[in-house]
């Protein structure tokens, strides 16, 4: 069986234009990314990042809340309680991404989060 390597062809496009987009397999507006990214990153001064995932997940990287310092992720029950993911923990500008249900958060760390958006919103008071 011969593989054969399928090229991927990218349009950046600036302006709407429906007979250019048959010619890409993709078609990228980075002014709207920006847009978008832009309007849900500064909504609130606790969101350090976001990534927005197909369909209805988020990531996000956010202060951590004042309730949650001095307590475990065990303790919080993040996972059932709130439905949602810690991916990780970044202190002094450094990613843990070895976290462990032990971990205490701290004052003047940031949580990385995955869930979905009603449940990041809903628990982590945001409203983007």
């Amino acid at each position: 069986v011969r593989l054969q390597r399928h090229a991927v062809s990218v349009y950046v496009a600036h302006e709407y234009s429906s007979s250019v987009y048959l010619l890409f397999d993709a078609v990228v507006f980075p002014e709207r990314f920006m847009a978008d990214w832009s309007a849900v990153r500064y909504s609130s001064s606790r969101i350090e990042d976001y990534i927005d995932v197909p369909g209805e997940y988020s990531i996000f990287e956010l202060k951590v809340p004042e309730k949650w310092i001095g307590k475990s992720i065990i303790e919080l029950n993040i996972r059932q309680n709130m439905h949602l993911n810690v991916l990780g923990i970044r202190k002094d500008g450094v990613l843990n991404m070895e976290i462990a249900p032990d971990t205490i958060f701290e004052a003047g760390t940031a949580v990385m989060i995955l869930g979905k958006d009603s449940d990041i919103k809903k628990h982590m008071h945001l409203n983007y």
